[in-house]
């Protein structure tokens, strides 16, 4: 019975389990030696991401870095210096305990300030897409025939901030 408390424990040992077997966050298997460097995850941290149980300022944070370096025990992240506050040690402990459990073995967490250039993070990732969707959403509504048309013959104008993309 899942409702028993020996129930709900038994589904959180399963689930850290299946955590342990998930491949490792480039989605190759991790055949390399322990604290042997791996390449960056780059965009395979952002999936990695939506994995973690996190929320907060922890999830902020974890948003707001980009993966730059990793062993199998440390995980070297960049951040920009405007949000290294995000980044406080119970922050950087909470994300690393985090990594650790969804890896299935302990990682250190290290958060470097980045600044030469902004990293590439989640949050960036997101607000690209966006900016694409909502372009997209622009120049399908300027190039559809029936807003032409009624442009042209009525002299009907389009306000630019209020399109929107289907979502």
């Amino acid at each position: 019975p899942a409702n028993t408390a020996a129930g709900k424990a038994a589904g959180k040992t399963a689930e850290k389990s299946a955590k342990k077997a998930a491949p490792s966050p480039t989605g190759a298997a991790d055949s390399r030696a322990e604290g042997q460097p791996a390449k960056p995850a780059g965009k395979d941290w952002v999936a990695l991401l939506d994995q973690l149980d996190l929320s907060g300022q922890v999830r902020e944070l974890a948003r707001n870095v980009q993966l730059q370096n990793r062993t199998d025990d440390r995980w070297d992240f960049v951040i920009a210096p405007a949000l290294r506050h995000l980044g406080s040690a119970a922050c950087v402990s909470r994300l690393s305990e985090a990594i650790s459990d969804c890896m299935g073995h302990a990682v250190r967490v290290r958060i470097i300030e980045n600044k030469d250039n902004e990293p590439l993070t989640a949050a960036a990732l997101e607000q690209q897409q966006l900016q694409r969707n909502h372009s997209e959403a622009e120049k399908a509504i300027r190039d559809d025939p029936t807003v032409r048309a009624l442009q042209e013959q009525m002299g009907a104008q389009l306000v630019d901030d209020t399109i929107q993309p289907l979502q």
